[in-house]
Parts: C-alpha cells; structure tokens; sequence
C-alpha cells in the first residue's frame, strides 16, 4: 500500500511538474512572439525613416550640386547625409534586433514542443 501510495504521490508530482513546464513554455513563447512583432515593426518604421532620410539627403546633393557656390545648401547637405548615414545605422541595428528576436521565438517555439513531447 505505501508503495503504491509513493507511487501515485510521485506519478502526480511529475504530471504537476510538467504541467508547469507546459505553462511557463507556452507563456515563453507568447512574450517572444509578442516581443518579436514589436521589433519587426521598429525595424520596419527605422527602415522607412532611413529611406525618407536618404530621399532628402540626394535631393539636397542635387540642389548643392545645381549651385556648388551656395554654402547654405552645401551645408544642409552635410547635415542631412550625416542624419540619413545615422538612420541607415539604426535601422540597421533595429532590423538585427528583430532579427535576434525571431531567432528567441523559434528557440522558445522549439522549447514547448519539447516540453509539451516530454509530457
């Protein structure tokens, strides 16, 4: 009888245990998905301000170009292409940050299935 009863005691335990693991999991993926979307979308918004910094940038190098003796266009050249030369940098590091962010999501993806196989 106690053996039995030591038994059943350790078969629930293992069930709560992987009950638990099943849930800490599942809560593991949902907070990398959800962190993943939000770098995603701050990758693509850094990107398209990167673009638009650029788009600005060239035009201005044509204005500068169109009147190389106007040193206010010269200078807002400068200006510009160091603002876009700094938003092609942050988007770039946004779009690796997503990037390390899927990477977190597949590894806690994989982590459930494994969990949920151990079950």
């Amino acid at each position: 009888q106690a053996v039995k009863t030591a038994s059943d005691a350790a078969s629930d335990a293992k069930a709560a245990a992987n009950e638990v693991a099943q849930t800490v999991a599942s809560d593991a993926v949902s907070s990398a998905t959800t962190h993943a979307k939000a770098a995603a979308s701050d990758a693509a918004v850094a990107h398209n301000a990167a673009s638009d910094a650029t788009k600005v940038a060239d035009q201005l190098s044509s204005a500068a170009s169109a009147d190389p003796k106007d040193a206010s266009a010269a200078a807002a050249y400068q200006k510009a292409n160091a603002a876009a030369s700094d938003a092609n940098e942050q988007a770039s590091k946004a779009a690796s940050a997503a990037g390390v962010a899927k990477t977190q999501t597949d590894n806690a993806v994989k982590a459930a299935s494994d969990a949920k196989q151990a079950a």
